[in-house]
């Protein structure tokens, strides 16, 4: 498909440190109509840094077991902890969040880490219940920041997705939980100061 004479040349190698992202599908970009459209993507153009995208589908639980893996990853200055979806239907997340939190800690002490809560549900509109629910682990999630955070651990920090997405409502997801393109973007601008600033040691 190129024309006769035309010169590809391979692009620039991305510097400064890298953001890594663990999660779930959301994360892994389920539903992104193409690989380029899942948020960490779109970051890692925003920014120009090195992005790992280590989303998992139905298993970005917050497993300890992990820690390890993430801290070792090349050149690794930020790592954002995105396991909500996955992690708090299952019931596990105010098991495993401190756990994994803990096992990063004993590889990384200074690490910037950002614990992102997740996005709003669609089926939030109808279902009290699960909107309960969901406002108990943002609030855990919260909390246990702030625990470090008065502990003294100054390099953990707390987002929700929410704030940081507006009113796009249904447009968001495609059904209800997994992002859009216009969802993954969304987000993607509201996090690119943060991680940015993360990135180049502030808060």
């Amino acid at each position: 498909g190129l024309v006769p004479g035309t010169r590809v040349w391979a692009p620039p190698p991305l510097a400064g440190p890298a953001a890594a992202f663990y999660g779930t599908s959301i994360t892994q970009g389920g539903c992104a109509s193409r690989p380029g459209m899942t948020y960490p993507a779109i970051l890692q153009r925003q920014l120009g840094v090195p992005v790992y995208n280590m989303g998992f589908s139905g298993n970005g639980l917050g497993m300890p077991a992990l820690a390890p893996l993430l801290c070792a990853l090349p050149r690794l200055g930020a790592l954002v902890v995105d396991i909500e979806p996955n992690a708090g239907p299952a019931g596990v997340l105010e098991r495993n969040l401190p756990l994994f939190l803990d096992a990063v800690r004993a590889y990384r002490p200074g690490l910037p880490i950002l614990v992102l809560s997740a996005p709003a549900q669609g089926q939030e509109a109808w279902d009290a219940a699960l909107t309960a629910r969901c406002a108990g682990w943002a609030r855990f999630q919260q909390q246990e920041v702030e625990r470090r955070r008065a502990g003294g651990d100054g390099a953990i920090q707390y987002v929700s997705a929410r704030s940081l997405m507006g009113g796009l409502g249904a447009e968001a997801t495609v059904d209800g939980v997994h992002l859009t393109d216009l969802g993954f973007y969304a987000l993607a601008r509201g996090l690119a100061p943060l991680v940015g600033r993360l990135l180049s040691g502030g808060e």
